[in-house]
């Protein structure tokens, strides 16, 4: 990618971007995954999808040198974000991949920064198989968060991974500050996962979400949930008790439980 030279990467029955077999310092950046050459619509002239199966994948191999080590999706300007939208899934970090940062990307939102084109799937998910877990992924970061304001089913899902990062993210608010629609806002199942942060800028704002907020779900030890703004706008503003709001969760804010996500969207 160049600036204004976008690829753009649609109509795939897999995957829109692969990085695999032991790739090291991988930079995905300013692509459209799952729109058309606009970045802002997700159907084309003749009105069918062009969605990919999952938007972007990083995916490891049976051992560490055989897997995908400081991969970057997105970054820290505006212009180095993907568009991954209108996919079955958006990003999936799968197996052993290790140092893997996805940071200032729209997912579920056009180049435009407004949202409205979800993905089918999850937003962004980290995965385990029989090989391993990935290993130091970071979601977002203070001041380079991604945007995930639409998603028909979660907007980040940590199904399994060691010492992962979420801070900084929009989960359910689009580029321009408005409300959007998820089926759930973050979810972990697994441990070691830190979700927000006590410095400035390291808090997700979790809003608009048809079930809870933040979930906690199965194995719960080492899990930190912290200075997150959940039902706000990206300002941190409640509505006025009594009154209802667009920004409001439908579910819990938080809720802990035991028997993982217990039905709600995967």
């Amino acid at each position: 990618h160049s600036p204004g030279f976008a690829n753009v990467i649609a109509g795939g029955e897999q995957y829109g971007i692969r990085v695999i077999f032991g790739a090291k310092r991988t930079v995905v950046e300013g692509n459209h995954v799952g729109t058309d050459v606009s970045g802002n619509k997700v159907e084309g002239s003749d009105g069918k999808s062009t969605g990919n199966r999952w938007g972007i994948i990083v995916q490891g191999g049976d051992s560490p040198d055989a897997s995908p080590s400081d991969t970057m999706i997105g970054g820290e300007d505006p212009q180095d974000a993907n568009v991954v939208s209108g996919n079955q899934g958006g990003i999936l970090v799968w197996s052993i991949a290790a140092d893997t940062k996805i940071l200032s990307n729209l997912i579920g939102a056009g180049r435009d920064g407004r949202g409205g084109l979800p993905n089918q799937g999850v937003g962004i998910t980290t995965r385990e198989d029989a090989d391993g877990k990935p290993i130091r992924t970071q979601i977002g970061r203070p001041g380079d968060g991604n945007v995930i304001p639409d998603s028909d089913s979660w907007g980040i899902a940590i199904e399994q991974g060691e010492d992962t990062k979420i801070q900084g993210n929009l989960v359910g608010i689009d580029g321009k500050g408005d409300a959007g629609s998820v089926a759930g806002g973050i979810a972990t199942v697994d441990g070691d996962v830190t979700i927000g942060g006590r410095n400035d800028g390291e808090g997700n704002t979790v809003a608009a979400s048809s079930r809870d907020g933040i979930i906690v779900g199965g194995k719960a030890d080492g899990i930190k949930v912290i200075g997150n703004q959940v039902g706000t706008d990206r300002n941190g503003h409640a509505p006025a008790p009594g009154t209802t709001d667009e920004f409001a969760n439908r579910g819990y804010g938080i809720a802990v439980r035991e028997d993982g996500l217990g039905g709600q969207p995967t």
